[in-house]
């Protein structure tokens, strides 16, 4: 097994880390995510209104005294909520898709 020197692993840091340093953001918001995205690829806008859409969801469906009354998440949201979620999930998942083959 062969040892790395500190100045090759700073040199094969130097060279690696511009690749994964473009964005720095610790979110739970995709909103804020593509927010960030559209800084660099303009064509994130598009799915702006998909990523605040599941942004709604993000806590009520998660914690179940989130929700005004007594309902839980299960019984407050509708088989349409969950469908609309699923095509703006996919939506959003086409876009980045294509965006990183730029």
């Amino acid at each position: 097994m062969s040892l790395l020197s500190s100045s090759a692993i700073s040199r094969e840091s130097a060279e690696i880390l511009p690749l994964f340093s473009w964005i720095h953001l610790i979110t739970h918001s995709l909103k804020e995510l593509v927010r960030e995205c559209k800084k660099l690829e303009k064509g994130f806008s598009e799915i702006e209104s998909y990523a605040r859409h599941l942004d709604m969801f993000y806590i009520p469906t998660q914690y179940p005294n989130s929700l005004a009354g007594d309902l839980a998440p299960a019984e407050f949201y509708e088989r349409e909520d969950a469908e609309k979620c699923i095509n703006c999930a996919e939506l959003i998942l086409e876009s980045v898709k294509k965006f990183s083959k730029k």
